[in-house]
């Protein structure tokens, strides 16, 4: 059995590695990945020099299917948020705006139609049921698409 030794002058050990990044996953300059455990999800996020969060973020499923994804800007969620059911199919979309609801907000409603709620401010200021074939994104085969796989409960 080898031990391995840290002597070194510049402080503590560095941490062990953690979860590399998914494919595709990159961090802004100067940013850091940083991946773990919330509720369940193996979630992969990039923080600044100051430790705020910034950049993409994923959050993947113990056999490795996304669960959601979005990005952030300044510490708080910015643009679309989307998240997938473990299938793949459409669960919800969230669009924000330094971390309010600004635009659309979709959603998959009980009977398995698509809800459109237009946000303001963090407020709903319009609802209307979509169509049942409009396209929305989805995974399958490990790739993300348009398709209809939420139309149905």
């Amino acid at each position: 059995m080898i031990a391995l030794l840290w002597i070194g002058c510049a402080g503590p050990a560095p941490a062990p590695p953690g979860p590399p990044a998914p494919p595709g996953f990159a961090c802004p300059e100067g940013a850091t990945h940083h991946a773990g455990d919330d509720n369940g999800l193996l979630v992969h996020t990039c923080n600044d020099t100051a430790g705020v969060r910034t950049g993409p973020h994923v959050g993947l499923r113990t056999d490795g299917s996304v669960a959601m994804e979005g990005a952030w800007q300044a510490g708080e969620r910015h643009g679309a948020w989307t998240e997938w059911t473990a299938d793949g199919a459409f669960r919800s979309l969230t669009t924000y705006a330094s971390g309010i609801a600004e635009g659309p907000r979709r959603e998959v409603g009980p009977d398995g139609r698509v809800l459109q709620l237009d946000m303001a401010g963090g407020e709903a200021v319009r609802m209307q049921v979509l169509p049942a074939q409009t396209p929305m994104p989805q995974w399958a085969d490990g790739q993300r698409g348009e398709g209809l796989r939420h139309a149905g409960p």
